[in-house]
C-alpha cells in the first residue's frame, strides 16, 4: 500500500465516516420497511469501503525489474591468536584454510566470495590463496570487518545471502555490535560463525590500587591497599613491592594468593614532609605469566601539614562528649575548639594546648558567616538548640553548603522534641529511639567510601562481632537525597534481624554531613568488656574526622577543590573536570590544568567558568596514549599552585595475546542477532544449498507506483453500488 495519509489517520478518518454514514442512511429511510433500510444502509457502507480503499492506494512500485544472483561471504580470521595450536593437533589458522578449501570445492553451490580480516577487511582472489598468508594481524575486529564487508555488497547490487565467520570470536576492537546488527538484518545476510580453538589457560598477576589518591598528614601513618589479582596460579607466593618516586623500595609483603582469587595488600607510610608524592606498588614476574602490563600500578598521597580546625560544641554534656574531646586534644594534627554549656547562663569555651577553660555568661558559638570560615569541621553533641537561632542556622548552612565546610552529629538526634529549621541538614528524619540492644558494623557502601576497610577494619573484619552491645539510637523514618548509610546497626530478634542506619553522610552543596547514630560508645573504652573495643573506639572518632576533612571537596587551607569524572579511563575517552573555589571572588586567571607523564607536559586545558555557578569551572581532556598521567591544578592562588593534583590511569587497548581461547559467546551473539546460528564442519554442505530461485529486486529511486483501483472493473462497483441505493429509494417513494 502507498496510503494518501498515514494509516492510523485513515483508519480513524474512515471509522468517522461509517458511522455518520450509518447514521444518516438509517434516518433517511424512516417510512421504509426494515429490510429497505437495512439494504440501503450495507449499499451505503459497501461504496464508502470502496471509497476509502481507493484512499489506502494498493498497488506495487513498478519499473524495470533485473534479478541478482545471490552469494555466499566465508571471512576468514587472521589475527595472532588464530595461531594458536589446539585444533586436530595444528593451528586455528591450518583449519580456516582447510574449510575454506572445502568450502572452495563444493559443487552446485552459489558462487562464495572469500576475505580475510584483522584490524580490517582484505578480499581474498580464491581460498587456495590463503595458504601463502600468516595469522599475523594485531588485533582482531569482526566488526569492523562485517561492516566493511556490508559496505561492498549494499551499493554493488549483489546479493548477500549469508556470512561464514571462521574465527575464535576473540573480539578486541572497540565498540557495539549494534551498528553491524541492524545492517545484516536490514540486507538479510545472517551471519553463521563456525568457532575455532577452545580454552586457553592464561596465567597472570595483576595489581589495582583501592585508591588512587590518598590524602594523609605530615607524622601521621597512613595505610595504602592495593588488591592483588590472580589467574592461573595455584598456591603461590608472590612479593608486594611498595617503591617511592626515587625509584627506592619503601617495603614489600609476601602473600598468599589462590587459582582465581584476589587478596587485600596493606601497606603503611608515615609521611615526613608536606606535599605532593606518588608510589608505586609492584609485583616481579611469576614463572609462565603470559601478562606482564599490570603487575604495577602508581598512587598519589598529597601531604598536609595544616591542622584540621575543630569547633566542638556541646548543650548536654555527657561522657561521650568528655571522651570525644579528650581523645581529639591528643591528635597533633587537630586544632580543637570546645564549647558547653553548663546552664543558661554559664558557658565554657576552651582551646587546644590551654589548661584552663574560659567561663563566660555568653556562648562563643560564631555569630556569622565569617566566624564560620575559621573552622573545617563542626562537631554537634546534644542539646544544639541551647546554641543554634535561625539566623545561625543560616550561617551553618552557609558554611557547609556555600564554604564546603563539614558537620559531624556525634550523638545521634542532635536535639530534643524537633528543631525544623536545622532538619534540612540532617541525613535522615528521626524516629522513634531504639528499643533493643543492637551490634553495628560496616556497610559495603562504608568500604567504597574509604572510611572503613582503609582507615578503619573492614566488613568481614571479626572484631565486629566481639564487640560490647549498644542500646542508644534513633530510628530513621526516610532518607535525604545523596544521603549514604556507611554502617548498620542490627537487632537479634526472634532469628530475625532488623537494621537500622547507624553512620550516615550527605553531601550537602561543596560540603559534607555526617551523623552517628550512636550514643554510649564511651563504655568501650572505659569498661573494655572485650580486647580491642577500646582501639576501636579511640580509632573510630580519630579516624572518622580525618575521614570528614578528606572525603570533603576542600582540604584543610585550600581555596580551590580539583574533581575528575574519572580516575581508570581507555584510550581517547573524554575525562570531566571539575574545580570549585571555596569563597566567591573575582579570580585573576581561569584555573589550568597541566597534564604530564614521567616528568613531561603533554597538554595544558584552560577550563572554561560553568553555566551552573560562577565559582565553578568545568571541562573535558582526554589522552591519545596509555600510561599514568598526572594531573596538576594550576590557579592564581599560591597556595594552591603545585598542591593540588590528581592521577589518571589511561588503559592500553586489549592485547591480542590478552586472552586468546575461543568467545562463544560474542560468536552466538551475533548469529543470533543477525537472523544466523552455529555451526559446525558438517553442517557448511547443507547451508550452502542453492535454495530459492534469484531474488527480484526493485530499484525503487525512480520507480512509479502503479495503484490497483485504477481499473473500469472498481468505477463500475462503485456506481452499480450508488445506482442500486438509487433504485430502492426511488422505488419506495424517497426520490
Amino acid at each position: 500500500m502507498n496510503p494518501l495519509l498515514p494509516v492510523e489517520y485513515l483508519a480513524i478518518l474512515l471509522a468517522a465516516l461509517l458511522a455518520a454514514v450509518g447514521v444518516f442512511a438509517w434516518r433517511s429511510t424512516a417510512l421504509c420497511p426494515v429490510k429497505v433500510r437495512w439494504a440501503v444502509v450495507l449499499l451505503r457502507f459497501a461504496a464508502v469501503g470502496c471509497l476509502a480503499a481507493i484512499a489506502f492506494n494498493p498497488g506495487r512500485w513498478h519499473e524495470d525489474e533485473k534479478k541478482r544472483d545471490s552469494e555466499w561471504a566465508v571471512l576468514v580470521d587472521s589475527s595472532l591468536s588464530m595461531g594458536a595450536t589446539d585444533v586436530n593437533g595444528g593451528s586455528r589458522w591450518k583449519e580456516a584454510c582447510r574449510l575454506s578449501d572445502k568450502v572452495a570445492g563444493m559443487k552446485d553451490v552459489p558462487p562464495v566470495k572469500f576475505f580475510t580480516f584483522a584490524s580490517r577487511l582484505q578480499p581474498v582472489e580464491s581460498a587456495k590463496q590463503l595458504g601463502s598468508r600468516q595469522c599475523d594481524g594485531e588485533t582482531t575486529d569482526i566488526l569492523r570487518a562485517g561492516n566493511g564487508l556490508l559496505d561492498i555488497y549494499q551499493p554493488s547490487g549483489r546479493r548477500l545471502r549469508g556470512i561464514i565467520l571462521l574465527s575464535d570470536g576473540h573480539q578486541v576492537g572497540i565498540g557495539t555490535p549494534d551498528e553491524f546488527v541492524a545492517r545484516a538484518r536490514s540486507l538479510q545476510a545472517p551471519v553463521f560463525p563456525l568457532g575455532l580453538g577452545g580454552r586457553v589457560d592464561s596465567s597472570d598477576l595483576s595489581i589495582s590500587p583501592e585508591r588512587r589518591h590518598y590524602v594523609g598528614f605530615k607524622g601521621r601513618p597512613l595505610k595504602i591497599t592495593a588488591r592483588l589479582d590472580a589467574r592461573g596460579f595455584e598456591n603461590i607466593h608472590p612479593v608486594v613491592q611498595l617503591w617511592n618516586e626515587k625509584n627506592q623500595k619503601v617495603a614489600e609483603r609476601t602473600v598468599e594468593i589462590s587459582r582465581d582469587s584476589t587478596v587485600s595488600v596493606d601497606f603503611e607510610i608515615t609521611p615526613e614532609a608536606r606535599g605532593y608524592d606518588e608510589y608505586t606498588l609492584k609485583v616481579p614476574p611469576w614463572t609462565g605469566e603470559s601478562i606482564l602490563v599490570n603487575n604495577q600500578c602508581r598512587v598519589g598521597v598529597s601531604v598536609l601539614d595544616e591542622k584540621i580546625r575543630v569547633l566542638f560544641v556541646e548543650g548536654m554534656p555527657g561522657w561521650d562528649s568528655k571522651f570525644i574531646v579528650q581523645l581529639l586534644q591528643k591528635q597533633n594534627n587537630v586544632q580543637l575548639t570546645s564549647i558547653y554549656r553548663i546552664s543558661s547562663e554559664k558557658y565554657f569555651s576552651i582551646e587546644s594546648g590551654e589548661t584552663q577553660a574560659d567561663e563566660t555568661s555568653e556562648s562563643a558559638f560564631p555569630k556569622d558567616a565569617a566566624a564560620f570560615r575559621k573552622y573545617d569541621l563542626v562537631i554537634f553533641g546534644r542539646g544544639v538548640e541551647y546554641f543554634l537561632t535561625p539566623e545561625k542556622i543560616q550561617f551553618l548552612k552557609q558554611f557547609v553548603k556555600e564554604q564546603g565546610g563539614g558537620i559531624l552529629f556525634a550523638r545521634g538526634k542532635p536535639y530534643e522534641s524537633a528543631l525544623p529549621d536545622l532538619e534540612p541538614l540532617e541525613p535522615a528524619s528521626w524516629g522513634p529511639e531504639v528499643d533493643a540492644e543492637f551490634r553495628w558494623a560496616p556497610t559495603v557502601t562504608g568500604e567504597e567510601a574509604g572510611l572503613f576497610g582503609e582507615m578503619l577494619p573492614g566488613m568481614k573484619d571479626p572484631i565486629w562481632k566481639k564487640l560490647p552491645p549498644l542500646s542508644r539510637a534513633q530510628e530513621c523514618l526516610r532518607f535525604k537525597p545523596f544521603t549514604q548509610v556507611l554502617a548498620a546497626g542490627a537487632i537479634e530478634n526472634g532469628g530475625r534481624t532488623r537494621t537500622f542506619p547507624a553512620v550516615l553522610s550527605q553531601r550537602y552543596g561543596k560540603g559534607l554531613v555526617i551523623t552517628v547514630n550512636l550514643d554510649g560508645l564511651w563504655q568501650w573504652d572505659f569498661f573494655p568488656a572485650q580486647e580491642g573495643s577500646g582501639k576501636i573506639y579511640r580509632d573510630f572518632w580519630a579516624q572518622i574526622v580525618l575521614w570528614a576533612i578528606t572525603y570533603s571537596d576542600f582540604l584543610p587551607g585550600q581555596e580551590y577543590a580539583l574533581k575528575l569524572g574519572g580516575s581508570l579511563v581507555s584510550v581517547d575517552e573524554p575525562v570531566t573536570a571539575r574545580v570549585l573555589k571555596r569563597n566567591p571572588g573575582q579570580v585573576k586567571q581561569a584555573p589550568i590544568l597541566r597534564i604530564s607523564q614521567d616528568g613531561q607536559v603533554t597538554q595544558e586545558v584552560t577550563l572554561p567558568v560553568s553555566l551552573n555557578a560562577p565559582d565553578q569551572w568545568e571541562g573535558v581532556f582526554s589522552v591519545g596514549k596509555p600510561g599514568t598521567y598526572r594531573v596538576e591544578l594550576v590557579t592564581d592562588s599560591p597556595e594552591g599552585r603545585g598542591r593540588l593534583h590528581e592521577l589518571l590511569q589511561v588503559k592500553a587497548p586489549v592485547s591480542e595475546k590478552d586472552d586468546t581461547s575461543r568467545d562463544d559467546v560474542f560468536l552466538n551473539l551475533l548469529a543470533e542477532k543477525t537472523g544466523g546460528r552455529p555451526i559446525k564442519e558438517g553442517d557448511l554442505g547443507t547451508l550452502l544449498q542453492p535454495g530459492t530461485p534469484p531474488e527480484q529486486i526493485v530499484q525503487k529511486e525512480n520507480a512509479e507506483w502503479e495503484p490497483r483501483w485504477s481499473r473500469g472493473g472498481v468505477l463500475l462497483i462503485l456506481m452499480g453500488l450508488f445506482a442500486a441505493e438509487w433504485f430502492l429509494r426511488r422505488r419506495n417513494g424517497l426520490i
